[in-house]
């Protein structure tokens, strides 16, 4: 049986997940190349240097159903970590975390 060449497969995959992404969609080298953890920039400040806009702007008030009354208070983001855990373990916890959320903040967006 014969090996694999790995470094193919990989160069191979990588040039056809490049050909996917249309050239608008690239983010600038310059832009890029200041995303590294020892640069205290924000991802808000590097997202304004770059030509990426959104389609449209939605207002919240034209959302049906939508009360930001409902976030006083929730948290900004869940975080779980657990080196010990196993694979379902941690997808157990996940889907509770997400059970619990979402009967604590019931609203459509």
């Amino acid at each position: 049986m014969a090996t694999p060449d790995w470094q193919a497969l990989i160069r191979e995959k990588r040039a056809f997940r490049e050909s996917q992404i249309p050239a608008e969609w690239r983010l600038d080298k310059k832009v890029t190349s200041q995303a590294h953890r020892d640069n205290p920039i924000s991802a808000f400040d590097l997202l304004h240097q770059t030509n990426l806009k959104a389609d449209k702007n939605i207002d919240t008030g034209d959302v049906e159903g939508f009360d930001a009354s409902a976030l006083d208070g929730a948290p900004a983001h869940v975080q779980v970590v657990g080196w010990s855990l196993r694979d379902e373990e941690v997808l157990m916890a996940t889907e509770v975390i997400a059970e619990i959320l979402g009967n604590t903040y019931k609203m459509k967006i």
